[in-house]
């Protein structure tokens, strides 16, 4: 277990850590109350960074908690129902969290962003609606909550345990073609669970769809292109929709043209496009678009073919790089129709006794913060 580092704050006592807790919702007093109590018997120093230190070793608090409460920023772990446990990624939008809800205990993926001046919460919680009323599906992980508080907007998702195909390329390099259909096939199939009740993703990207250590695909971030699409005002440029001009450039690898063009679309035929990238970086372990500032990816994306496919993974089936090319058409009309077309085209090699199982990288074990309902020590 990492040491919580007492630098973080002034010297101050345990009572005080104790107080922040309490004051921020985070534990009850009479749930601190026994914790308190064996501290002060076992270890004696009576300041803040000694009990947080025993908090994280009794697994109460994560190193995360411990440290935000040691900055005198306990507050800002409470965000709605959801209690942030650690941070989990930083993505084009903002940041990741692994979270607690606190009425169910059930853990939850938290994605913390700035705070906008046009966002609508009233139409956003309508769509939520919409995406909770999704029949369940293996690939899908539903979109559940969106809400302000703290400062803040904040989406959340059941947690799911994986690594997401970002993770896996990086990790271990480019994926061999029949685990990359298999991938394809499964993803393709939540897709058509999504397009049949008039849903898009709108975001879709190699950080969005994650491996489970089961080796199912989940579609991951559902339903935040249609919050953002819909909290865009049309004078709004793509760059003027994220905080900085990095994250913009991670979004724009796998925009789908008319998207760049028209940052409040979000379509079916998007998510063709944006998924013909995933697969081409899950193959490649490159972008389809490398080179070049924000304006380069936008016009290569609405005029460029990328470098083929098999110049660098020369075992990739040839159907399956002129799949990807179709998928990533620059005219909506040349790709699959829809989901379903796709979903067929990939089940032909989906069933073949070749494909194998994706190959999840490991994932490290570790305990997790209070999940169930804490038992006071006797």
């Amino acid at each position: 277990m990492t040491a919580v580092s007492p630098s973080l704050s002034s010297p101050r006592s345990a009572q005080w850590l104790s107080d922040s807790l309490v004051a921020a919702r985070i534990f009850e007093p009479l749930q601190l109350s026994p914790y308190l109590s064996e501290f002060r018997t076992q270890r004696g120093p009576n300041d803040a960074p000694a009990l947080a230190q025993f908090l994280v070793e009794a697994g109460l608090l994560s190193n995360y908690q411990a440290e935000r409460t040691l900055a005198g920023q306990a507050n800002r772990l409470a965000l709605g129902p959801y209690l942030l446990v650690e941070p989990i990624g930083s993505g084009s939008l903002g940041t990741v969290f692994q979270a607690i809800g606190r009425s169910d205990r059930k853990r939850y993926a938290v994605k913390v962003l700035p705070l906008r001046s046009l966002w609508n919460v009233h139409v956003a919680k309508q769509q939520v609606q919409t995406f909770a009323e999704l029949p369940a599906h293996p690939a899908v992980v539903p979109f559940v909550d969106v809400d302000t508080s703290g400062g803040a907007h904040y989406l959340a998702w059941p947690f799911v345990v994986g690594q997401t195909l970002a993770q896996i390329v990086q990790a271990r390099g480019p994926r061999p073609g029949d685990v990359t259909v298999r991938i394809a096939a499964q993803v393709a199939e939540g897709l058509l669970l999504c397009s049949s009740h008039g849903v898009s993703h709108g975001l879709l990207k190699p950080s969005n769809i994650l491996i489970g250590n089961d080796g199912q695909a989940r579609i991951l971030d559902l339903g935040i292109g249609a919050v953002l699409s819909e909290n865009i005002a049309d004078e709004e440029s793509m760059l003027d929709t994220i905080s900085t001009a990095n994250s913009a450039i991670n979004l724009l690898d796998y925009a789908a043209p008319e998207t760049l063009n028209s940052p409040t679309l979000r379509t079916e035929a998007g998510d063709v496009y944006s998924f013909g990238c995933t697969l081409y970086f899950l193959l490649t372990g490159r972008i389809p678009f490398p080179d070049g500032n924000a304006v380069d990816k936008i016009l290569a994306h609405q005029t460029q073919i990328p470098q083929p496919i098999r110049m660098t993974s020369p075992d990739v089936p040839g159907w399956l790089e002129t799949l990807i090319l179709q998928m990533m058409a620059k005219d909506e009309a040349a790709r699959p129709k829809t989901a379903d077309v796709l979903a067929a085209l990939l089940a032909e090699d989906y069933q073949s006794p070749n494909a194998v199982l994706p190959e999840p990288a490991p994932s490290p074990t570790r305990p997790t913060p209070w999940l169930l309902q804490l038992t006071p020590r006797t």
